[in-house]
């Protein structure tokens, strides 16, 4: 998931098809395609990245911290001189300084790679990991051969979500709320508190009565997050 960025709740959504199938070869492509729908595109990346470099971005200049740095490996004492302070919280100072700088090129690195990157390159990238840790999947499965099928996929159901609420679902259910429309707040609500049930709620006229805004929000589910949710901060 890590290396392809790929949405944690659908990942496991995708995994339990897998092993209600017993990692049957028919199963593969189908598991395949929705594991890789469910990584994110390289724009999405991307705008994350650079948003986590301005987080990252060290206070002075790196050249200067570097400089810095390498005084406080030689000689730290003269740095008590120069800011008339304390040597080890100084040295402490340009440590995490230093840590920022690191995180700050490597995500660097990492926004220059999805520049070049188109969304169909990134896919097939993506198809090929899956593909690897499917075929280790498998095997895992033949060797827990005593857990199989729907006895394996009620147990992995007990552990993973259904649903999982989102910062941009909820973001969404607000901006109507502040229109005065609480439907999609209570709909939320009512999925939070069934988010492990796989089963529908039994009250027909209910799901009779579901608003397209919710029947919308399952039917993408997560996958795909809009563009706008990479905008969003927890405050």
């Amino acid at each position: 998931m890590e290396k392809t960025n790929a949405d944690f709740t659908e990942t496991f959504k995708a995994l339990e098809n897998f092993a209600e199938a017993s990692g049957s070869s028919a199963s593969l492509m189908s598991v395949l395609t929705n594991l890789v729908e469910c990584c994110a595109t390289p724009a999405t990346i991307k705008k994350v990245v650079e948003r986590k470099m301005k987080i990252q971005r060290p206070g002075m200049d790196p050249r200067q911290l570097i400089s810095l740095w390498q005084i406080a490996q030689e000689n730290p004492q003269e740095l008590g001189r120069m800011f008339n302070g304390p040597v080890d919280a100084i040295v402490e100072e340009l440590r995490g300084e230093m840590g920022k700088l690191e995180k700050y090129n490597d995500l660097n690195s990492l926004r220059e790679k999805l520049g070049g990157m188109d969304r169909e390159s990134k896919m097939e990238a993506d198809r090929v990991l899956w593909r690897e840790f499917l075929g280790k999947y498998k095997e895992r499965m033949e060797v827990e051969g005593g857990v199989v099928g729907k006895e394996r996929l009620d147990s992995m159901r007990k552990v993973n979500p259904r649903f999982v609420l989102k910062n941009w679902i909820l973001q969404d259910a607000i901006i109507k709320a502040e229109g005065g429309d609480y439907g999609g707040v209570r709909e939320l609500l009512v999925e939070c508190e069934r988010c492990y049930s796989h089963q529908s709620s039994g009250n027909e006229e209910e799901e009779k009565g579901e608003s397209i805004w919710k029947k919308s929000l399952m039917l993408t589910n997560q996958k795909n997050a809009p563009a706008w949710a990479s905008d969003l901060y927890n405050t």
